[in-house]
């Protein structure tokens, strides 16, 4: 198990760091459960959902959505509804580690719906924070100050409390992207404490990481140090991954100008992308280690990772929501890759005078010119429908 924390029993919450989200599985699925109420049909699905999380908690993410899958259809047939809910929800989590972001988003719509037919509050509630969590991956911050919001609203003093570090952290990030950084250290700060209270390791490095990446993101690199550096302290001692932590320590020594250090840490990044269904994108890695070697006037090898970064990013951008607001920010980080593969190839041509590579280039170009394009009439849809769009909370 990676990590001990997570929200509901048998429920798979994910947490936000870097560019990929994190699932963690949550200790004891029985907490809820006293032996009197604990059927054998229940405690089989139970138990099947325990193994599911098992083996989620080893990267066998395929695996562990047969194992939901199984656990769902036991729960079906035993008429147990609250356990197909979280079923349901943890084959999302799944889909959502293996980057399938629509499939992600209708399990765990499905899920809130079921898990508030059965009056089932924290699992809904934990729902709406994967939803949004989702939406701040794909860049869709309306979307997912919404689906946050909503999910505040409906809590109960209990769950509010329970779930607290984990939006605290989740609306810091948003207040951070929206430029309104003075609250969003703020609310870092408070997330940050309540997941230490809570005993939440891994929440409380993914603040520190989370921290970090706003700073670095607006080239405050002196205060993106500390922050990156206290997460992967606190990851490498407590044994939690440390793919994100390489990707943007990686991306500090690149800004600062340490070449050969920022090489070997996304050389790291890299690697763990590349394992089957890595924690992160892996056109993400890809992209920052072609930077570098682009810096190094590595330019063959530059080339090669950022066409490795732009085949990998197509699918990628495929697999988001089809909503203007997840496209915006969807476009606006591949637009960085285009731009460097676009540099990258016309430099080596000039040293190589191959024909391919202007023809490459061009494409590049040409891509990032029609995805801009996309971005322009995705963000006028987006304002026009802006006055009456609300979450879709519990309804499929």
């Amino acid at each position: 198990m990676k990590a001990p924390e997570a929200v509901a029993c048998g429920l798979l919450v994910l947490l936000l760091t870097g560019t990929a989200p994190r699932t963690v599985p949550h200790t004891g699925v029985e907490s809820r459960e006293s032996a009197a109420e604990v059927t054998p049909s229940r405690k089989q699905v139970l138990q099947q959902i325990q193994e599911g999380i098992e083996l989620f908690g080893t990267d066998r993410y395929v695996e562990a959505a047969q194992q939901f899958e199984l656990a769902k259809k036991a729960a079906v047939k035993a008429r147990l509804d609250d356990l197909v809910a979280r079923a349901v929800g943890d084959i999302g989590s799944t889909q959502f580690a293996l980057h399938q972001y629509q499939a992600a988003l209708q399990s765990f719509l499905e899920g809130q719906r079921l898990a508030q037919a059965a009056k089932d509050r924290n699992a809904a509630a934990a729902f709406g924070i994967n939803i949004a969590s989702l939406y701040v991956e794909m860049g869709a911050l309306e979307a997912a100050t919404q689906w946050t919001q909503g999910t505040l609203e409906r809590m109960s003093g209990a769950d509010r409390r329970q779930q607290m570090p984990k939006l605290l952290i989740q609306m810091a990030t948003l207040r951070a992207r929206q430029d309104r950084m003075s609250e969003a250290l703020r609310m870092f700060g408070e997330g940050i404490e309540a997941a230490e209270r809570a005993g939440y390791v891994e929440l409380s490095a993914i603040g520190w990481n989370r921290i970090g990446e706003e700073f670095l993101k607006r080239g405050e690199l002196a205060a993106a140090e500390p922050a990156l550096l206290e997460a992967y302290r606190i990851r490498k001692l407590n044994h939690l991954p440390l793919d994100s932590s390489y990707r943007n320590l990686g991306r500090l020594r690149l800004e600062q100008g340490d070449l050969a250090a920022a090489s070997a840490l996304l050389d790291r990044a890299v690697e763990l992308a590349s394992s089957p269904h890595g924690p992160i994108p892996s056109w993400d890695a890809y992209h920052y280690r072609g930077r570098v070697r682009l810096a190094q006037g590595r330019l063959r090898d530059a080339v090669s990772d950022l066409r490795s970064s732009m085949e990998l990013a197509r699918a990628w951008r495929w697999s988001i929501p089809p909503d203007d607001t997840s496209r915006i920010g969807a476009e606006g980080w591949l637009e960085q890759l285009h731009s460097a593969m676009v540099e990258a190839g016309n430099r080596l041509y000039l040293e190589t005078g191959d024909a391919a590579l202007l023809r490459e280039t061009f494409e590049a170009s040409e891509e990032n010119r029609a995805n801009s394009l996309r971005a322009l009439f995705f963000r006028a849809a987006a304002r026009q429908s802006a006055p009456t769009w609300r979450p879709n909370i519990g309804k499929p």
